[in-house]
């Protein structure tokens, strides 16, 4: 018995199979497809509806997986799959490289542009000459960049040059194939691609899959392996057995066929939570413990619509942490009695939660269900199987020592999963104890959160979750969205604990919330406590995101309302509005203007990338390495990159070695003369300094005095006094200056208290100049300019309002009171959008007041233009993520100009292709969200603008600038 997926071979074999290998079946009667014309691949691929696209690219991605997984020697082995086996990590970098492409390509199948060009690409590949090869190797790690997935682009760059060559090349290769095969046939994979059985088949696999269940009962797993290997030449394309079959390697100690299957499984069927929990146990087994958390991340993500299966792979998760934290040498708590590594993880990790509800029969019951009447026919030939290999078999009489204490251990964690099967409900329980039992819970649960004793909170609210999963939530008088608010308080509790598993199971619990529970509109909550936990880790980008997030909903209103804790009248603070607004407005503060890092990791491949950032308050700070060199060079690294750029490129070296040596510094010639090296808790664990290198302090520049004649003061003084002039004339003043105004006292006062910590401001300064020129300027009654003003976020309804209420009749008073406001505020931003919004209203102002604005708002296009010139490098290196929801919730939606495609390409052909005035306003955006241009670069280009480039000296210029305004 085989599937059609051996018909799509390399270019030359059958699509359509002839008869059952085993000879069960008759010939498959397939009608001949006559194609008239050719039909355009692209055009064909793109007609297919949405669901059909990914049932396509999930049979697409299986194919080209068991190419590569299949032994193709031996034509009489065709019905044994699965024959290569990964025996070492290479072969399994190899097939996770191709699943990471095949994902991709399912993200963008249903854009023209990639699809069209994995064809082009292919075709390129096909060819013999090499340039041409080459050629086509370089257009496939662009087509990988284009796509935006930097996860995936960093993965391709950071493996082996004949690794990636030969993953690109099999990928592009086959993909074009199947694209070009299905376009020509009008026919696709989901048409073509099925699985053949005939009936006695499957039942000959489902009474080896009995006989082997029954061997894995009696811990005969040699016997249960051969039996799951026989069911496999009947039903290959069974997950279940991949994934049988890995859990009785690992009760062996066969820990690389055990990866072997349990990758099979996962690429089957990657959305099953066994396959992804054997895949990831034998990889932490087998050492590669990094690996194996991140392998479980993954399978998190992948799964997690099976909230049984995600249950198991949180607690795997927890447990590789915690054996990961006894081996760095941190205490925990240990049992009285020793036991073995390898045995120990087993017994700790088997049998999952999902399995104990019949430990000892591996398959999901409920996914697959033998018939009654061939488990006595299995049982006898189970028997006889097991005679014939009982001396393969370890004799019991002889299990001492580790063997004992591992059967020791199992029993003892089958007797820890028995003890967690669910106690009778309310119906055999006194509900009234049990609501007492729930108030005083809660009562306390909160209490000890309020006194900000995290641990005993996250205690109690666990405590009474389990409880409440073992009863019927009405009958205790109790709502789902009791339910939920209790498991947001754990998770606030965890989070307020604060250390690395504790926010990593938070930061789980918050995204279940939204993930699950989308219609109490608790997300507001759900993204606030996500935005908590990264502020935490110190990811400040990452936490401005989720606070912007949860801003907006609760701007929409979308809110859950005022809630209180269950069974009381005991409000949650932040569940009111006005009060999580002003938390959110806090947060993002702060996240905006996050603290100067400790230290900054060099190293190009990073380990803790995208935060390369290194705080002492960093849940998982473990120290760094810092070298100061003689020109005051200072280079950092994390421990654990540095000892592996150590490794690699300095491996005959030690720390103390690199004193004297070059900087580590592009273009620095100084020598290296002061190291040291920080512990994980922050103190300096070694320190070298070599006093013989000499420090070069920087030169400073010597002052020659002239002997000057009185008739050379005397010119001098006169042309100071002539420079005077044009100062005092000019509108640009300083703030500190004691001759000015009581209205600039207010804003050298705003200097110093203003939110965004700017310098001073020319252009407001020359607003305060022009105050006069401003109020008579403008016509008494100005409704549709208010109206914009508050549109565009310059100030509150509700204050101007009040604002307007506190006016006099005069008609230049409302403005006065605004202007008044405008100078406390001291924002460059909102500075220029209120003379942007006062220019568009030229038809109600006088001449005079649009003459000046029509010089100030044509020096700010032309300052755009100049800026974008000199910065089109630096733009490239904006992250679209942190700017495409900015834009789109302020300036796109007030402009109508929304970017659609979020990724980098695509807003750098935004940025450079919108019109001018669009542009400013993009550079406002900036202005407001500060951490947007630390990341590339563009702190003092931005500074420079506001300060200089965009402030009108001088007369009107000649020429005029609505050429800028089109794009």
């Amino acid at each position: 018995m085989t599937t059609v997926f051996t018909e799509f071979g390399m270019r030359t074999t059958r699509l359509i199979p002839g008869r059952c290998e085993w000879n069960h079946a008759k010939l498959i009667e397939v009608p001949v497809i006559d194609v008239v014309t050719k039909v355009d691949p692209v055009g064909y691929w793109l007609s297919q509806s949405s669901e059909e696209m990914k049932t396509n690219c999930d049979l697409m991605k299986v194919y080209v997986l068991w190419q590569v997984l299949i032994s193709k020697s031996d034509d009489d082995q065709q019905h044994l799959p699965w024959v290569l086996q990964v025996t070492n990590m290479k072969d399994l970098d190899y097939i996770e490289l191709l699943e990471d492409l095949a994902d991709l390509f399912k993200k963008v199948a249903s854009r023209c542009y990639f699809v069209d060009d994995i064809l082009r690409i292919g075709n390129k590949m096909d060819t013999a000459k090499r340039k041409t090869r080459i050629a086509a190797m370089v257009d496939a790690v662009n087509w990988v960049l284009d796509t935006g997935d930097q996860v995936v682009y960093n993965k391709i760059m950071s493996a082996h040059d004949h690794l990636r060559g030969l993953a690109l090349f099999t990928f592009f290769y086959q993909y074009s194939f199947l694209l070009t095969k299905m376009g020509e046939e009008c026919c696709t994979l989901t048409d073509k691609v099925k699985k053949h059985a005939c009936d006695k088949c499957d039942k000959e696999c489902d009474r080896k899959k009995i006989c082997g269940n029954v061997a894995f009962e009696k811990e005969q797993y040699i016997s249960a392996v051969q039996f799951y290997t026989a069911a496999m030449q009947y039903s290959p394309h069974n997950h279940i057995l991949f994934g049988n079959r890995a859990l009785c390697f690992i009760r062996m100690g066969d820990y690389w066929n055990a990866l072997c299957d349990g990758k099979k499984a996962i690429v089957l069927k990657n959305t099953w939570p066994k396959g992804h929990y054997r895949f990831c146990e034998a990889l932490f087994l087998l050492g590669e413990r990094e690996r194996a958390v991140s392998s479980n991340k993954k399978a998190q993500e992948l799964c997690r619509y099976c909230p049984d299966g995600i249950r198991d792979l949180v607690q795997q998760q927890s447990k590789f942490f915690s054996d990961m934290e006894e081996a760095a040498g941190i205490k925990v708590k240990k049992n009285s009695k020793k036991k073995s590594g390898g045995e120990k993880k087993i017994a700790a990790q088997f049998p999952s939660a999902e399995e104990s509800k019949d430990n000892k029969d591996p398959p999901s019951k409920s996914e697959d269900t033998p018939d009654k009447e061939c488990t006595t026919e299995c049982s006898a030939e189970a028997k006889v199987c097991t005679e014939n290999v009982t001396a393969q078999q370890p004799k019991k009489g002889k299990l001492k020592g580790k063997g004992n204490d591992s059967e020791k251990l199992r029993i003892s964690s089958l007797k820890s999963e028995t003890q967690r099967t669910p106690s009778p409900g309310p119906s055999q329980v006194d509900l009234a104890t049990v609501q007492d039992t729930v108030k005083s819970l809660v009562r306390e649960a909160y209490e000890a959160l309020n006194d900000k004793r995290c641990r005993n909170a996250e205690g109690i609210f666990s405590k009474l979750l389990d409880m409440l999963e073992k009863c019927d939530l009405q009958s205790l008088n109790l709502t789902k969205l009791d339910y939920l608010v209790l498991q947001y308080g754990h998770a606030i509790a965890l989070l307020g604990i604060g250390q690395c598993v504790e926010l990593v199971k938070a930061e789980h619990q918050f995204k279940g919330i939204i993930q699950h529970h989308s219609k109490e509109k608790f997300n507001c909550l759900a993204f606030y406590g996500i935005g908590n936990v990264y502020f935490r880790q110190n990811r400040f980008s990452d936490a401005l995101n989720q606070f912007i997030k949860s801003k907006t909903m609760v701007n929409h209103k979308m809110v859950p309302g005022v809630l209180t804790w269950p069974t009381t009248s005991v409000v949650i603070e932040e569940t009111r509005p006005e009060k999580l607004q002003v938390l959110l407005d806090n947060c993002i503060e702060e996240c905006k203007f996050p603290p100067k890092p400790d230290a900054i990791c060099r190293y190009e491949q990073c380990l803790s990338l995208p935060k390369a950032q290194i705080y002492f308050s960093d849940p998982d700070f473990k120290g760094f390495i810092r070298m100061v060199c003689c020109q005051f060079c200072r280079v950092e690294f994390h421990v654990c990159c540095w000892k592996k750029m150590k490794a690699m490129l300095y491996s005959d070296k030690n720390d103390k070695d690199f004193l004297k040596y070059t900087c580590l510094t592009p273009d620095c010639k100084g020598l290296i003369s002061h190291i040291v090296i920080f512990d994980s808790i922050a103190q300096v664990k070694c320190e070298f300094e070599d006093k013989s290198v000499k420090k070069k302090e920087p030169q400073k520049s010597t002052v020659k005095h002239k002997a000057t004649s009185n008739k050379s003061n005397k010119i001098k003084y006169e042309n100071k006094s002539e420079r005077k002039k044009p100062i005092e004339e000019e509108c640009v003043g300083n703030p500190d200056d004691p001759r000015k105004q009581p209205r600039e006292a207010i804003l050298s006062e705003a200097v110093g208290t203003n939110g965004y910590r700017v310098k001073w401001d020319p252009l407001l300064a020359q607003v305060l100049k022009k105050e006069g020129l401003i109020k008579c300027g403008c016509p008494a009654s100005f409704p549709s300019f208010w109206d914009s003003v508050c549109v565009w976020r310059i100030i509150s309804q509700e204050k101007l309002e009040e604002m307007e209420r506190n006016s006099s009749a005069q008609s230049f008073s409302k403005m006065k009171s605004f202007l008044t406001y405008l100078y406390t505020l001291h924002d460059r931003v909102k500075t220029r959008i209120f003379l942007y919004l006062l220019f568009l209203q030229k038809e109600h102002i006088t001449v005079n007041l649009h003459d000046w604005l029509l010089i100030v708002n044509n020096k700010g296009l032309e300052a755009s233009v100049e800026f974008r010139d000199r910065n089109r490098e630096r733009l490239k290196h904006i992250n679209p993520e942190a700017v495409v929801n900015l834009w789109n919730e302020t300036y796109g939606k007030n402009i109508n100009y929304m970017i659609t495609d979020c990724s980098s390409s695509s807003v750098f052909d935004f940025l450079t292709s919108m019109n001018i005035e669009g542009f400013r306003c993009f550079l406002w955006l900036l202005e407001e969200n500060k951490h947007i241009t630390s990341e590339c670069g563009l702190e003092k280009e931005l500074e420079k603008y506001f300060q200089e480039m965009d402030i009108p000296r001088g007369q009107v210029p000649k020429q005029s600038f609505e050429n800028y305004n089109v794009s």
